[in-house]
């Protein structure tokens, strides 16, 4: 993951926009991994599936929202569910209740594990790792990282999908 050399403000950050995506820490742009065709069809596929949990009014869901988890730190997660009181606009500055990264080839593992423990420590219950290549999922949560067998089921609170229905 390529990062800039010259430090961004914030201000500049939001003021610009970037192409690939990139997620803003401490004044260091960090381009997200380029989707592959599998990255993309799942992330469709969740775009999807969040309408059972939006239908029933336990969530409203988005893909690629910007989340501010510190005055100076900014994630671009594939996929979250907000709580359905949450009524912010624009950048999200409240935890979401579940954060999913779809993982493409070129992510680093030292990076998504520094991302997913500054989501939990920020107020973020669990987060989905799905790997689309591979066809593997983990949670995690309070209690690490774990994986979740191939026929198993992601559960978090209220949310639940099983695997199968996202490697159809």
């Amino acid at each position: 993951m390529a990062k800039t050399s010259a430090p961004v403000s914030l201000e500049e950050y939001f003021d610009t926009s970037y192409e690939p995506e990139c997620e803003y820490v401490a004044g260091e742009l960090l381009p997200k991994a380029l989707a592959t065709t599998a990255h993309g069809a799942l992330q469709a596929r969740l775009g999807y599936l969040r309408y059972r949990y939006e239908e029933a009014g336990l969530c409203r869901a988005y893909l690629s929202l910007s989340l501010q988890v510190r005055e100076r730190v900014i994630y671009i997660p594939d996929a979250c569910l907000l709580s359905p009181d949450n009524k912010e606009h624009g950048i999200v500055s409240t935890p979401p209740l579940l954060c999913i990264e779809v993982l493409s080839p070129s992510d680093r593992f030292g990076y998504m594990m520094k991302k997913l423990d500054e989501l939990f420590c920020w107020g973020v219950p669990a987060c989905w790792i799905l790997d689309p290549e591979d066809k593997k999922a983990s949670v995690y949560d309070a209690e690490g990282l774990h994986p979740v067998p191939v026929t198993g089921v992601l559960r978090t609170g209220s949310f639940e999908l099983a695997l199968t229905e996202l490697w159809a």
